[in-house]
């Protein structure tokens, strides 16, 4: 399964972060390829035939990956970012899936998201999905449905005809991520049905400077500039009425609706909650002063007694799990093993 799937790693200016994943990838099953558009070239050795690397200096995100898609023929694609972990196994279980499913255009399943804390630690979190699968006959009530209670389809399984399609029909001088993650939402959600395996999925790295937290809140950006919002509308209304036969006019006001319904989850999302407040508040005032640093501690250990409490019932999560408590503690040791200073 895992010959027919390539994992595209891209990343800029950041090659300290490639070590970890090299070495996480290096003699497994999967196809890797770094895309990386630094200024200067990875120098380092990579010793493993399974991982290619391409320079692409100067080239932005969605150029270069349309790029790489070009030479890629393996049936199943996706992406990771260079700071993050996707498990080998739980890609050749959505690959498994995808291949016996052939109405379903992507699948992955659930994420931690860990914080590097002092004394060689991680402070864990679960990423809970509110939402379902996107399992409804018709386009439009896929979108509905997704955004509803939205989840990002960046770094899932995805049929490469489904990716291919994206990163050709997006308008690349549109240069926002987080926009551009919408866009992979809509038009997965049009051309079929995803799913949410219970599995243990991925390993993401919270960073406070990561380009997901800076890139801004999208909503704004069409808000403030007509010429992306009609673009936008107009791209997916099109493919709306093309594979659900639909009027144009009708396919635009599926679209609406889900851009409606969206905006309302983001402006929630972009609220700083307590969480959030702990991370971006209490660490670097933690590096300061230790009677806070010692309160961070206390809160590192609850944190993931809540994080094992939560998930008691739930498959796909290491914390309750033997096999995926190994898997995670492997994904540990790479990063405890090649620390970075954020």
């Amino acid at each position: 399964m895992l010959a027919n799937y390539t994992l595209i790693i891209p990343t800029k200016n950041r090659h300290q972060y490639l070590r970890r994943g090299i070495e996480y990838y290096g003699n497994t099953e999967i196809n890797i390829i770094i895309v990386d558009s630094s200024d200067t070239k990875y120098e380092s050795e990579i010793p493993f035939k399974n991982i290619s690397y391409l320079h692409f200096p100067g080239h932005i995100f969605v150029t270069k990956i349309r790029e790489v898609l070009k030479n890629i023929d393996t049936e199943y694609c996706g992406m990771c970012a260079d700071d993050d972990f996707i498990l080998p196994a739980s890609i050749h279980t959505c690959v498994e899936f995808l291949s016996n499913n052939n109405d379903y255009v992507a699948a992955h399943g659930n994420y931690i998201a860990f914080w590097k804390m002092p004394f060689s630690r991680l402070m864990i979190l679960p990423s809970l999905y509110i939402s379902s699968d996107l399992k409804e006959e018709l386009p439009s009530e896929r979108l509905l449905r997704l955004f509803q209670n939205y989840f990002q389809l960046f770094y899932s399984v995805h049929k490469t005809s489904n990716f291919k399609e994206i990163f050709n029909t997006y308008d690349s001088n549109i240069k926002s991520l987080n926009f551009f993650e919408i866009y992979i939402a809509f038009i997965s959600a049009i051309n079929g049905k995803c799913k949410i395996l219970p599995v243990f999925y991925g390993v993401r790295e919270g960073i406070a400077g990561s380009t997901g937290r800076t890139a801004g809140n999208p909503v704004d950006l069409l808000k403030n500039n007509n010429d992306i919002k009609t673009w936008f509308i107009d791209e997916v209304a099109k493919k709306i009425s093309l594979v659900e036969k639909t009027s144009l006019q009708k396919a635009k006001k599926h679209t609406e609706d889900a851009l409606t319904l969206y905006a309302k989850g983001v402006d929630r999302a972009f609220t700083v909650s307590k969480q959030q407040y702990v991370i971006n508040k209490l660490v670097p005032a933690a590096k300061r002063h230790w009677v806070k640093y010692i309160k961070l501690i206390l809160m590192y250990g609850s944190v993931n007694t809540y994080a094992k409490k939560i998930t008691k019932n739930l498959q796909g999560y290491p914390f309750n799990e033997e096999a995926n408590a190994n898997e995670l503690l492997k994904v540990k040791n790479i990063i405890l093993k090649y620390p970075i200073n954020n």
